[in-house]
């Protein structure tokens, strides 16, 4: 399981919009139950998985893609199935934003479940958003998160694009020559969870250390070397909300010889300290 999450403050915008996003996070192949209370208004895009929702008494079935709506002051239980898991992207919103929801028709407050038939742009822009997630916060447009953020919102309401599929690889294409390649060894570090050593990818798919660079920030929209700390930075949350191993023990599985200098490097990812990450987001 993969869960990362990442807070944003609430005085670094130019825009003056009433969608102000407080914090945004995903998880894949999520395996356990929550039963909470929010004071705040939350959308989870499930895009892969199957669970269920209480909502006014009984359980309600949910089939991925879908948005599932957490409304503030409400108790909620949901999760996957016995035995499943489900991957989601969400964003957080102050409860104060539902007048603007519903002023919007995105939702009416009545039913918190939605099928997406927009799936192919949500899933394009539940991508961008992940990009952003794994972003240093210091780097990241607030204003541009929430619009991406309520343009997601916006797509899952609508209904289906029939624009033609074989778009998909003339963009792939617009995007890098090596598009696919650098997905594969994406793909190829992910499952073996491997250090990020380019000298062997570059060599394995006939590139140049300078090219693999320069291509994989044009895919992935972050440098080889940040996507090596998302890497870090993901089991480290996988870690701290799954075991009971302490900080400092963490750091050192992680490779990193002070405590200190992986907190702060927590903290400026994710925009918690270690312990605060531990405090409100363990499912132990």
């Amino acid at each position: 399981m993969e869960k990362m999450i990442k807070r944003f403050t609430q005085d670094s915008r130019r825009i003056n919009s009433p969608f102000k996003v407080l914090s945004a996070g995903y998880i894949d192949h999520k395996d356990y139950f929550l039963k909470i209370t929010f004071d705040t208004l939350n959308f989870s895009f499930i895009l892969a998985g199957t669970g269920k929702f209480y909502w006014q008494g009984r359980f309600v079935t949910i089939h991925a893609p879908c948005v599932m709506v957490q409304p503030p002051d409400i108790q909620l239980q949901f999760g996957p199935m016995p035995g499943k898991t489900w991957t989601a992207v969400h964003f957080v919103l102050p409860a104060q934003t539902l007048d603007y929801i519903k002023d919007k028709k995105l939702w009416d407050g009545a039913y918190p479940l939605w099928d997406i038939q927009n799936i192919r742009p949500v899933l394009e822009l539940a991508d961008q958003l992940k990009k952003i997630i794994r972003t240093p916060l210091q780097l990241i447009n607030l204003d541009r998160m929430d619009y991406l953020c309520e343009q997601m919102l916006i797509e899952s309401a609508l209904p289906a694009d029939e624009a033609d599929e074989s778009l998909d690889i003339n963009a792939r294409q617009q995007i890098s020559p090596y598009y696919d390649a650098i997905h594969e060894m994406h793909q190829d570090m992910l499952a073996r969870q491997d250090t990020l050593d380019l000298q062997h990818y570059a060599k394995k798919y006939n590139l140049s250390v300078p090219t693999l660079r320069r291509h994989w920030l044009k895919v992935f929209g972050i440098s080889p070397k940040q996507f090596q700390i998302d890497l870090v930075i993901r089991e480290a949350c996988r870690l701290l909300t799954r075991t009971h191993q302490d900080i400092q023990s963490i750091a050192e599985s992680l490779n990193y010889s002070e405590q200190f200098y992986f907190s702060k490097q927590f903290k400026k990812v994710t925009g918690y300290s270690p312990s605060q990450y531990r405090r409100m987001f363990s499912s132990l």
